[in-house]
């Protein structure tokens, strides 16, 4: 009696543990967030006037494809980040580009192709060129009453024209009549010069040497907007600008 006694306070004594334990809350453990980019893709080559781009995921699996006509940009949307592949076609379905991409964890970036396509390798100067944008995370937006504003120097490298730098000026007009530089440099390429300006009606200007030019007036620079001013060259050769305003982006998570 007395053993079976021992024996059932050591059984009590157990329960009393084991429900004790059970009312411990374990640590909860997050879920590892899988890292993320956000992008948009631009057909800035001089002679491929429409092309496909499909991004796939590191197990093979299709993210989405992008139709884009010559000097267009894509939406934005969403990649993982890291090494994925991109395959481009032109509108006869031949591949002209098949390799991976990296793209950086939480980085807003324009991924551009740019360039003279051709299978003969002499020609072929097709290219791929990241544009940093900004961080998901932080809001990219200019102090108030004024705007930021990006030449980019896609003048594509072709047979015709080699690569070069493109010098460009904004121009604010004073009293209708004296032109105020306000913002003027040289972009090579490919490549990004940018700065702050006020908010108001400006001129531009960009040229290559003396061979070409563009000039173009009453251009409205809106506060509070970013501004890329996409510096082009299509083959036979044309030398224009693509205007892209955009509006700062929400902040977003890691």
């Amino acid at each position: 009696m007395r053993l079976f006694k021992k024996f059932g306070s050591l059984l009590i004594l157990l329960a009393l543990g084991a429900a004790l334990y059970s009312c411990v809350e374990e640590p909860t453990i997050e879920p590892v967030k899988t890292p993320y980019s956000s992008i948009r893709l631009g057909n800035f080559t001089s002679n491929i006037d429409q092309m496909s781009v499909s991004v796939y995921d590191t197990d093979g699996s299709l993210i989405t494809t992008k139709t884009l006509a010559a000097d267009q940009l894509s939406d934005r949307f969403d990649v993982t980040s890291g090494s994925r592949r991109f395959e481009i076609k032109d509108a006869a379905g031949n591949v002209v580009y098949d390799k991976n991409i990296t793209v950086i964890s939480y980085e807003e970036d324009l991924i551009a192709f740019t360039g003279y396509s051709s299978t003969v390798d002499t020609l072929n100067s097709f290219n791929v060129v990241t544009v940093p944008e900004g961080l998901v995370f932080i809001l990219e937006a200019p102090p108030a009453d004024s705007a930021w504003v990006n030449f980019v120097n896609f003048a594509t490298d072709t047979p015709e024209q080699g690569a070069a730098a493109v010098d460009f000026a904004l121009f604010a007009v004073v009293n209708d009549t004296v032109n105020d530089t306000v913002f003027k440099g040289t972009a090579t390429y490919p490549g990004k010069e940018g700065a702050q300006v006020p908010a108001g009606t400006y001129t531009y200007s960009c040229s290559i040497d003396t061979t070409y030019n563009v000039t173009k007036e009453g251009v409205t620079v809106s506060s509070g907007m970013r501004y890329y001013f996409y510096i082009s060259g299509r083959q036979p050769r044309e030398f224009l600008i693509v205007e892209d305003e955009q509006a700062p982006l929400p902040v977003r998570p890691k």
